[in-house]
């Protein structure tokens, strides 16, 4: 194969041209900074508030009341039976069936 010298004088102008354009876009991008993606990937929200209430934690407890002394008078018996009813009162259940109260 037999290439004369003006084919060889295309080829390198061709290898030239091409060397050129590669520089020239080589050139265009290297001040540029990276080009952003098409999708921005953003972090995962947070609730404002959370999922689980926790219930709050009081530092009250009830003050246990002293041991009854035996009532000795009158008002003590008195005051000692409204003690007991109301206890009742609110610790048995009283049902619609129950005529009398305790």
């Amino acid at each position: 194969m037999n290439i004369e010298t003006g084919d060889l004088v295309f080829y390198v102008y061709e290898f030239v041209v091409i060397c050129g354009l590669i520089f020239r876009v080589y050139l265009e991008f290297e001040d540029k900074p990276s080009p952003l993606p098409e999708v921005e990937i953003l972090p995962p929200l947070r609730p404002p508030e959370p999922i689980v209430t926790v219930p709050e934690i009081v530092d009250s407890f009830p003050i246990p009341k002293p041991p009854r002394k035996h009532p000795v008078t009158k008002k003590e018996y008195i005051d000692f039976f409204k003690e007991v009813l109301a206890w009742c009162q609110h610790n048995i259940k009283l049902g619609k069936d129950r005529k009398i109260k305790p």
